[in-house]
């Protein structure tokens, strides 16, 4: 055995391996819970997994994706390669043990960026926690997931993502002295993937054309048996009996937490025509009404979390996400941001991105091709200096941005075609997902991402938040709502972009940008 020796925030942690299991350093980190930034999957192509090795008099910097020690050695971490926490959102405090007339339940949606997990008393969202998605360092994106998975990792994967949902749970109940015998429910949405890599499915179905998923609804299963197995035990809950419920997908690329965010805003029951946006790591949407509902999945890939940006980070403290640009007197640009949590610049984040992009268009710096300004081209437009790097945003970033943006146009656009509809005839723009709630499209309308009809129209577009984990609080209260969920299910339809006559000629009429 030999020891990496980890400097990783202000800590040091011993790490014993076995060279002989030739495992990457970057793998070898993530199974000690020291969650390393890899949004390309370990591929040794987006390079935000850099360390520094002092490996006896040599010292140098490394991917640790693509680095294999075979000794013992020292490892410092910098912080613009870790994956920070991401911000605790408690809502109430339930400051006294639960009474034996209460009832505990917890209401999780599992984001391919970040986990939400929302502890209810009688019904009402209590108390709550949110912090990124373990397996989000094996890639940005839930293709890089799945190709891990496939490869040998998805045990190691299910046993993060487990051990991630389970210690949050411990840390609610801890909080609010609630003992876990008085826990009676837990009620779970997200996409078929992480539905797969929870259970440690096999992911293989979801890799290959037809793309035709085998497990889309599942049986309520008892909480210890996926969260307090001997793998992960924790004796703290030990006499949990709750059940957990998983709410069912509909298709590979329409997930639970789709039906979930459909659910929640009771679209079995809605007459009038709307559209939900959901946009995020992929970009979901569904057209049509309680009578028959149109939806299909963008692939819009990851730039919209700016993991796969030269300069972007997820929503995580040191994330620029805010900013402003505006021409000096003497023809320079000046640049002011605001941080999360006030931190040192680590990346920008991807509506920070978006109202880049979208001032650049307005002082001419990028032009309705999304070419970008001359002067920039060869090097990028410097947003922000940080320790050891420059924040810059490149002409490969703004294309990345481009091609999300058509793709989500394109979606809505063949949607609305194949419900016989026009922008026009739409009542309600639903937009839900922590980074839809987080844009004012208003801002960044020459970035062509909604139509213009319902941006004319104030009234038309409504933030609805976190859907998915609205319809899991939901859930926990509604004795019909397994009832409610088939039966919306039952009047959905799929409409798959990739093979849509279409598809082509409206991608790349919808790549431009307005100005």
């Amino acid at each position: 055995m030999c020891t990496i020796s980890v400097n990783y925030k202000n800590s040091i942690i011993n790490i014993d391996y076995n060279p002989s299991d030739n495992e990457s350093l970057g793998d070898i980190l993530i199974k000690n819970n020291i969650f390393i930034n890899m949004p390309c999957g370990g591929n040794g192509t987006c390079g935000k997994c850099t360390v520094k090795i002092s490996d006896g008099n040599k010292a140098f910097n490394t991917l640790s994706c693509k680095y294999y020690p075979k000794g013992s050695v020292n490892v410092s971490i910098p912080e613009t390669s870790y994956i920070t926490a991401l911000q605790e959102n408690s809502i109430t405090s339930y400051t006294k043990s639960a009474d034996i007339t209460d009832t505990v339940t917890v209401s999780a949606d599992i984001g391919s960026t970040s986990v939400s997990i929302n502890l209810n008393i009688n019904g009402i969202p209590t108390d709550s926690h949110t912090f990124p998605n373990p397996t989000i360092s094996y890639g940005a994106d839930v293709i890089s997931r799945i190709q891990a998975c496939i490869s040998g990792k998805a045990e190691t994967l299910s046993t993060l993502l487990r051990s991630g949902i389970n210690s949050a749970v411990m840390l609610l109940l801890k909080r609010n002295k609630i003992n876990p015998a008085f826990l009676s429910q837990v009620v779970i949405a997200c996409n078929n993937t992480m539905q797969h890599i929870l259970l440690n499915l096999d992911c293989t179905p979801l890799s290959a054309y037809p793309f035709i998923s085998k497990n889309t609804v599942f049986e309520k299963v008892p909480y210890n048996s996926i969260f307090n197995n001997d793998r992960l035990h924790e004796p703290f809950m030990d006499n949990c009996n709750a059940d957990v419920t998983i709410i069912r997908a509909f298709s590979t690329f329409i997930g639970g937490d789709i039906v979930s965010g459909l659910y929640s805003l009771g679209s079995y029951d809605y007459d009038k025509t709307f559209i939900l946006l959901d946009l995020g790591t992929n970009a979901e949407m569904v057209i049509g009404n309680g009578r028959h509902m149109l939806c299909t999945s963008a692939a819009a890939g990851p730039a919209f979390e700016a993991s796969n940006l030269s300069c972007g980070c997820a929503c995580v403290p040191g994330a620029i996400d805010n900013i402003s640009l505006r021409k000096t007197k003497d023809g320079a640009y000046r640049v002011k941001y605001t941080t999360i949590q006030n931190k040192i610049p680590t990346g920008i984040c991807g509506s920070g991105v978006l109202k880049l992009i979208s001032q650049m268009l307005e002082l001419g710096l990028i032009d309705s091709y999304g070419t970008l300004s001359e002067q920039y081209a060869e090097e990028g437009f410097t947003i922000a200096k940080s320790p050891g790097k420059n924040i810059c945003l490149t002409q490969k970033d703004i294309r990345e941005l481009q091609l999300a943006i058509s793709a989500i146009r394109t979606g809505i656009d063949i949607l609305l075609k194949e419900a016989q509809l026009s922008a026009a005839d739409i009542n309600t723009v639903y937009i839900s997902g922590s980074f839809g709630s987080a844009l004012n499209f208003y801002e960044i309308k020459n970035l062509n991402i909604l139509k213009p009809e319902w941006l004319d129209s104030p009234s038309t577009i409504k933030t609805a938040g976190n859907t998915s984990l609205n319809g899991a609080v939901k859930y926990v209260n509604d004795i019909y709502a397994d009832k409610k969920i088939n039966e919306l299910v039952s009047h959905l339809d799929e409409v798959l972009l990739a093979s849509h006559d279409l598809f082509s000629s409206l991608f790349m009429d919808n790549i431009n940008f307005v100005t």
